[in-house]
């Protein structure tokens, strides 16, 4: 099974129509066409035991429809290829707009993205269209060749007999096993886009997974301890392998809120990503308790990490199987646990059908603090030693935000180490410790009181007005 990408986008979503591709053309009528190509060798070795020239005959026939197969897929490999990447982004575009939809109705967009999506679709049909031509041009002259080549055989055949070199059952024989070895040969020209599309498919789906080989099953490992380290750590941004961050060093222990500050633009979402395993480091270390996180398989990493990010994307299921992660064994004390933790028990034994009521896609059915609460309990469910909010009252009412600084002090009670990425007062009056990030870069890291005083230092100097009649 095909693994996705440590940073989902676009390489995931061409992986799925990938696989899709491949296992059309595996399951399909093409592939037993070319299962039995290599049998047109022994019928044609037969043909030239019937008769050196007959099999000669077919022979020249046979390396005609190769040939043109060749012809067929050098002109048309370049834009089969261009229409898939083409459709591909055509479908990304599709994906992103209707996760926006309210968004680009609301604010008139449509328009515009009929116009670009029309405008994409018709490119990837212009290539396809071509190479559709071309194919079927090859595809006639193929038809062409074996239908001349039969009446050559039985003209061969005809006067073969009349020179008494062979029989008429002969001749025949020799016709039916041209036929036979020249079908399959003919049947593969047909199905030569389809094997075309199937070959850059697998192209792509070896290439992601050289990026991201599968590994053998995860060991289990023991539950680490809340102590969070970064050593001089170097990492790009979602996708990319240009540094953004620069040796950054910081670390959280276990009852400590330490909170992520800085512009737009400074890193701080990158960072918490980081944190998580979203993004893997260029250089330097990320451990947790002891714990390489950047060497830890997923599947396990997940189990010590709670993440609430920026953006939230909520997998369409029930209210249960989204804050048990989709668990195929969900732990329903945890789950009952984390909700209580969010302030989400008392909404959700609201709900029509209480814990299995249906979310929708992207959690349609509640609203966006309700949305918010239910990411903070899915990021607590299982007491992951480690807790990344990223802007976690973002969406949050004045009671929202209440419960969630009574969260915030019942972790730090457990001894869970916190990471918050945030401007609010409120809660960066209960951080422990401040971390302020500039350019990717720790500009102030201290306790609160010392880190907030010499931001505001810093701040008054780059905003006082420079002296008149300082400049000669």
């Amino acid at each position: 099974m095909v693994r996705l990408v440590s940073n989902p986008g676009d390489g995931s979503i061409q992986a799925f129509s990938d696989v899709k591709e491949l296992r059309s053309f595996l399951t399909g009528p093409a592939l037993p066409a070319f299962v039995d190509a290599p049998w047109a060798i022994l019928f044609l070795g037969v043909v030239f035991l019937l008769h050196p020239l007959m099999g000669a005959v077919s022979l020249v026939g046979a390396l005609t429809l190769i040939g043109l197969a060749l012809l067929s897929d050098a002109r048309t490999r370049k834009r089969l290829a261009e229409a898939s990447g083409l459709s591909g982004q055509a479908e990304m575009f599709v994906g992103s707009c209707v996760r926006s939809a309210e968004a680009t109705a609301a604010l008139g967009m449509l328009p515009g993205i009929r116009k670009v999506w029309s405008e994409r679709a018709g490119a990837s049909l212009l290539c396809t269209d071509t190479a559709t031509e071309t194919a079927a041009a090859i595809m006639s002259s193929a038809k062409a060749v074996r239908q001349i080549l039969q009446m050559l055989i039985m003209a061969v055949g005809a006067w073969l007999v009349l020179e008494q070199c062979m029989g008429p059952g002969t001749m025949f024989a020799a016709a039916m096993l041209v036929s036979r070895a020249l079908s399959p040969v003919e049947q593969a020209l047909g199905a030569w886009r389809g094997f075309v599309s199937a070959r850059q498919a697998s192209a792509r789906l070896f290439s992601l997974v050289a990026q991201d080989p599968p590994a053998l099953p995860p060991a289990p490992l023991p539950r680490p301890d809340a102590q969070l380290v970064l050593s001089r750590v170097t990492a790009p941004v979602p996708g990319g392998n240009v540094p953004f961050l620069h040796g950054i060093e910081l670390s959280a222990t276990g009852g400590e809120v330490l909170a992520i500050v800085g512009p737009s633009g400074a890193g701080k979402s990158v960072l918490g990503r980081v944190l998580v395993g979203l993004i893997r480091p260029l250089a330097g270390e990320i451990r947790l308790g002891g714990l390489d996180m950047a060497a830890t398989p997923a599947e396990l990493r997940g189990r010590f990490v709670g993440y609430l990010p920026q953006d939230l994307q909520l997998v369409d299921g029930t209210v249960r199987e989204t804050i048990a992660r989709f668990d195929t064994a969900p732990d329903e004390d945890s789950m009952v646990r984390a909700a209580r933790l969010a302030g989400m028990h008392e909404l959700v034994m609201g709900l029509p059908r209480g814990y299995d009521t249906k979310l929708g896609v992207g959690g349609v059915t509640l609203s966006g603090g309700q949305r918010q609460r239910l990411a903070l309990a899915r990021a607590l469910y299982g007491e992951p030693p480690l807790v990344v909010l990223d802007e976690p009252d973002a969406s949050l009412d004045a009671e929202g935000s209440a419960a969630l600084q009574d969260c915030l002090l019942a972790l730090k009670a457990e001894g869970r180490a916190i990471v918050v990425i945030s401007h609010r007062p409120n809660l960066l009056s209960m951080a422990d410790r401040i971390v302020e990030l500039i350019g990717g870069r720790v500009r102030v890291q201290g306790p609160r009181e010392q880190a907030l005083a010499e931001i505001r230092a810093r701040l008054r100097g780059e905003r006082q007005p420079e002296p008149v009649g300082s400049k000669s």
